[in-house]
C-alpha cells in the first residue's frame, strides 16, 4: 500500500534560486537557508514520487489542470539562466489514477497534452512555482518521478474535496508520496511590494501562517474572502488542497521559517504525516450546520422573507406572492440589496439604488431571486445549498448628492458614482474598506470610470438585517 510520507509548503520566488539570485539575494537568506533545511527533510523521507501543486501553471475557473507529458520540462531562461534547465519523468500511473478517481467523483480535470495545448493554448513547460522547489530538491539529489498538478478556481470547499481524493488515492497507491504545495503569500506586505501596499497583507499572512502552526488547516476555510483578496496572495489555494490531502492524517506541523522581502510573504514549513483518523471536513461540515441552523432561528423578518423567496422560486419556478400579512416597514416604498454569502464567500448580490417596484417586500422578493439566479459573477444557486447560505438584506435610503468626499464616510454611507450611463455602488461598513479613498477608489472600477474624469457623487445610508 502506498502511504503520504512528506506534506510541505514552499514558497517560490526565483531569486532564492542560486542560479537567477547569483548573491544578489541577501534579503531572503533565512527562506534559503529554511529550504535547504526543508529539502533535508523531504529527501529523509524517501520518497518515490513527488506531487506538487502549483498557482502558475495553466488555470481554469473549473478544472484542475494536470500535465500529462512523459517527460516534464522547464528552465529559468526568462530569469536570465542559461544551460538546458530540468527535466523529469512524469508518473504516468499515479498521474492517471489521480485523473481518473477525480472524474469519477465528479471533479472537470484537465491533462495538458500536445491536444489540449493546441485547443486551448496551455503552456508546456514547468512554471517556476514548481522549479524553484525542485531546484532545491535537486541540490539535495532528490530526482524523482512528478505528478504536477495546477491549482482552479473553484470554491475552497471544492479545492480541499479534491485534496481529499488525492490523499485517498495515494493512501490505496503503491508508491510512498511527498505531496508539496507552491505557496507564496501576501503581495502587498511593503510600500515597494510588487502588487502595491495593503495593512490587510501583514494580517493574512499571521493568520495563515498561525492555523499552519497550530494545524488548524480546515480554518483556512472560514478566512475572510475581503482579508483574502487584499492580500494579494497566490498561495491560498493550493495550501487548501494540501489540506484536504491530509483531512483524515494525524499531523505535526514545522514552520521553519517565514518572512516577508520584497514585499512577499515567504512561509517554509512541512508536516509530519502520522496515521490516519477521522476526518476534520466532517467536522467543519457540522459545526456549519449547527451555525447555520441557530442562525435561522434569528432571521429577522426581511432576511426571512428573503430566504422564503428563493426558495420558493427554486422549488415552483415562479416568483412567491406578496404576502397578505405584512409588518409596517415592507409596505413602505425603499430600495434594498440581498446578498448571499456560503462559507464566508459571497455567492451573490444583486439590489437596486432607488425603489422600481410598489412596496420594500416586493424588492426584498424580486432581488432574492435576482441574487440566487442572475448575478452573473457565479453560477445559480441550486437548492440543496440553501441551508448553507447566509442572507442579508441591506435597506436604503434616498440617494443624495454630494459635494465634497468630507461629506463622506464609509461606515456610515454607500455611494453612488455617475458619469453618463455608467454608474457604480458600493455598500457602507464594509469589512475592510475603511478610508474615503479606497471606497472611491472599489465604486469608480466598478462603473468604468477614471479617477480623473468628471463623475458626481451619490451617499445613502443603510438599514442592514441579517
Amino acid at each position: 500500500m502506498g502511504k503520504l510520507v512528506f506534506a510541505g509548503i514552499a514558497p517560490h520566488p526565483p531569486i532564492i534560486v542560486e542560479a537567477v539570485g547569483r548573491g544578489q539575494n541577501q534579503e531572503s537568506a533565512k527562506t534559503i537557508a529554511a529550504m535547504q533545511a526543508w529539502a533535508k527533510e523531504l529527501k529523509k523521507s524517501e520518497p518515490e514520487v513527488l506531487v506538487i501543486i502549483t498557482p502558475h501553471g495553466n488555470l481554469f475557473q473549473d478544472a484542475i489542470a494536470v500535465h500529462a507529458y512523459a517527460e516534464l520540462k522547464g528552465s529559468f531562461a526568462s530569469f536570465g539562466v542559461s544551460g538546458t534547465g530540468y527535466s523529469f519523468a512524469n508518473h504516468k500511473e499515479l498521474r492517471e489514477t489521480i485523473v481518473k478517481t477525480a472524474s469519477q467523483k465528479g471533479f472537470q480535470v484537465m491533462e495538458v497534452n500536445e491536444t489540449s495545448r493546441s485547443r486551448y493554448r496551455l503552456q508546456k513547460d514547468l512554471d517556476h512555482g514548481v522549479l524553484v522547489p525542485l531546484d532545491f530538491l535537486v541540490r539535495e539529489g532528490v530526482e524523482i518521478p512528478l505528478v504536477v498538478i495546477s491549482m482552479a478556481l473553484l470554491d475552497y470547499i471544492d479545492l480541499y474535496r479534491f485534496g481529499t481524493v488525492l490523499g485517498e488515492v495515494i493512501e490505496k497507491g503503491k508508491w510512498k508520496v511527498a505531496l508539496v504545495a507552491s505557496a507564496d503569500l501576501s503581495h502587498r506586505l511593503t510600500r515597494n511590494a510588487p502588487a502595491g501596499f495593503d495593512p490587510m497583507g501583514k494580517e493574512f499572512d499571521d493568520k495563515l501562517v498561525d492555523l499552519v502552526r497550530q494545524g488548524k488547516l480546515s480554518e483556512l476555510l472560514d478566512l475572510d474572502e475581503e482579508l483574502v483578496e487584499r492580500a494579494g496572495e497566490c498561495g491560498l489555494r493550493p495550501i487548501i488542497m494540501l489540506a484536504g490531502a491530509l483531512d483524515s492524517h494525524e499531523i505535526d506541523p514545522r514552520v521553519l521559517s517565514y518572512e516577508g522581502p520584497y514585499g512577499v510573504g515567504y512561509l517554509v514549513a512541512f508536516f509530519e504525516v502520522n496515521k490516519t483518523g477521522g476526518s476534520r471536513i466532517e467536522e467543519w461540515r457540522n459545526s456549519k450546520k449547527v451555525e447555520a441552523a441557530g442562525r435561522r432561528l434569528d432571521e429577522s423578518i426581511p432576511v426571512q422573507l428573503a430566504r422564503k423567496s428563493l426558495q420558493y422560486y427554486l422549488e415552483k419556478g415562479k416568483y412567491l406572492p406578496i404576502p397578505s400579512s405584512l409588518e409596517e416597514m415592507l409596505k413602505e416604498q425603499k430600495a434594498c440589496f440581498v446578498s448571499l454569502k456560503k462559507n464566508g464567500r459571497l455567492r451573490g448580490c444583486i439590489g437596486t439604488i432607488e425603489p422600481v417596484r410598489s412596496m420594500l417586500a416586493e424588492e426584498i422578493i424580486c432581488n432574492s431571486v435576482s441574487a440566487g439566479t442572475g448575478d452573473p459573477r457565479f453560477s445559480p444557486v441550486t437548492a440543496d445549498e440553501l441551508d448553507e447560505l447566509v442572507f442579508s438584506v441591506d435597506v436604503l435610503s434616498k440617494p443624495e448628492p454630494v459635494d465634497s468626499i468630507e461629506a463622506l464616510d464609509p461606515k456610515v454611507y454607500g455611494i453612488i458614482v455617475k458619469r453618463g450611463s455608467r454608474s457604480g455602488v458600493l455598500l457602507p461598513n464594509l469589512e475592510g474598506v475603511d478610508t474615503v479613498e479606497y471606497q472611491l477608489e472599489i465604486t469608480l472600477s466598478k462603473a468604468g470610470i477614471s479617477p480623473h474624469e468628471d463623475y458626481k457623487i451619490y451617499r445613502f445610508r443603510v438599514d442592514r438585517y441579517y
